[in-house]
């Protein structure tokens, strides 16, 4: 009997180990500003980060991402993805799809002011956060 409770304390005490929070995830706020990094590549035709036009597009692209399964969710249309350049930087506005997905205004290149969707894996992966002015 005592080895039972024993077992079963031990089993219902790992959860509470594993769900630690992870320091090293940056927070995302609202009007942070973000720099694609050197890890996504600088021409336009190998690599790079897209952004998407519809908040749509980048949600079908997270559930393929994350339920694998590409034929059932994703269907993007390309004109609707704007390809971004090493540098460029970004403004979040508001966390969509608790928070999967994040409206952002680009500040940089020809499209610069307009407003745009991100993943937000891709945001913590390839962007880098900036530091704010005081």
């Amino acid at each position: 009997m005592y080895m039972k409770q024993l077992i079963l304390i031990a089993l219902l005490s790992i959860p509470l180990f594993a769900t630690a929070d992870n320091d090293d995830t940056p927070s995302i706020a609202t009007g942070d500003v973000w720099t694609l990094g050197r890890s996504s590549g600088n021409t336009m035709t190998i690599g790079g980060e897209v952004l998407y036009l519809m908040p749509n597009s980048a949600y079908e692209t997270y559930r393929s991402r994350k339920f694998n399964d590409w034929n059932k969710f994703s269907m993007i249309d390309t004109r609707n993805l704007v390809k971004l350049k090493k540098g460029y930087q970004i403004e979040i506005i508001e966390g969509l799809y608790q928070d999967n997905i994040f409206k952002v205004k680009l500040l940089s290149g020809n499209n610069k002011g307009r407003k745009y969707y991100v993943i937000t894996e891709d945001l913590i992966k390839k962007y880098k956060l900036e530091d704010k002015k005081l």
